[in-house]
């Protein structure tokens, strides 16, 4: 596991992390993730007999941590181009669940357009990367630069009217 390695336990053998201190017990805990950690066996001296030389090495490494699955994302921030979502530590966000960012922000982003965000928990030294979360499902607010001459006009007044009425 991420903080334990048990090795094939033998009748009569004791095992060792440093070929110095040993033990009875074959498993080893309290380890940290994502380790590398060198084990040596051999036969415990007993009434009859001296401990036996020690076995070569085995370097065994423990695993990371599986970091359990996070919630759906939370907006901060919605505007016509850029959706800022809550930022979590040591969290990376994504609009397909498949690219991941470090930044809560997407920027450059089309106006009234309606886009998934997901998020996980990112991988790190000791542990993997979560699962992803639910989606969220947010809308970019609309332009008041409805016809994308870059100035906001009396033109595009008229034509956000047009479209909260219905009309083309």
């Amino acid at each position: 596991t991420a903080t334990t390695i048990t090795l094939v336990a033998m009748d009569g053998y004791e095992y060792s992390l440093d070929g110095e201190d040993w033990q009875t017990s074959n498993v080893f805990e309290n380890l940290a993730p994502n380790t590398e950690y060198t084990f040596y066996q051999r036969i415990a001296e007993t009434n009859t007999h001296y401990a036996s030389a020690i076995s070569e090495k085995l370097v065994v490494k423990t695993i990371k941590h599986t970091a359990e699955n996070p919630v759906a994302p939370e907006t901060l921030e919605i505007t016509a181009t850029t959706i800022t979502l809550v930022a979590m530590d040591g969290y990376e966000y994504s609009l397909d669940g498949e690219t991941w960012q470090s930044s809560n922000v997407f920027k450059n982003l089309a106006p009234n357009t309606e886009y998934s965000f997901y998020q996980r928990k990112a991988e790190t030294e000791t542990y993997y990367a979560s699962e992803i979360s639910a989606k969220l499902v947010v809308n970019t607010y609309i332009s008041g630069n409805v016809n994308n001459d870059d100035e906001v006009t009396l033109d595009d007044v008229v034509l956000l009217a047009q479209y909260v009425a219905g009309w083309d």
